[in-house]
C-alpha cells in the first residue's frame, strides 16, 4: 500500500545549516545563530557562528571582537 505524500512549504531564510554542535543545554547551534558567553566577574560577550572556508570548519565570530573562550549558550539565529 503506498504512503501518503505530504508538500510542506520552506521558507528559505528560516533554514541554516547544523554545525554538529550542541550548547550547554543540548540546544542545537547552526550557522547563522548568535551564541552568547556568560562570564562571571564581566560583560558578557555575544558570538555569530559561521562558515570560515580557510580552515574548513565552523568558527565563533566575536561581535565585540574578543576571543576568550567561555562556556556558552544558543540565544537565537540571524534573521537576512
Amino acid at each position: 500500500m503506498p504512503r501518503p505524500m505530504y508538500e510542506v512549504e520552506v521558507v528559505p531564510k528560516t533554514v541554516g545549516q547544523f554545525t554538529g554542535l550542541k550548547d550547554k543545554n543540548g540546544k542545537e547551534v547552526y550557522e547563522g545563530d548568535i551564541v552568547k558567553e556568560q562570564r562571571r566577574r564581566f560583560k558578557d560577550k555575544y558570538f555569530a557562528v559561521k562558515w570560515n572556508n580557510d580552515i574548513g570548519s565552523y568558527i565563533f565570530e566575536p561581535l565585540d571582537k574578543s576571543l576568550k573562550s567561555y562556556p556558552c549558550f544558543n540565544i537565537g539565529t540571524v534573521k537576512g
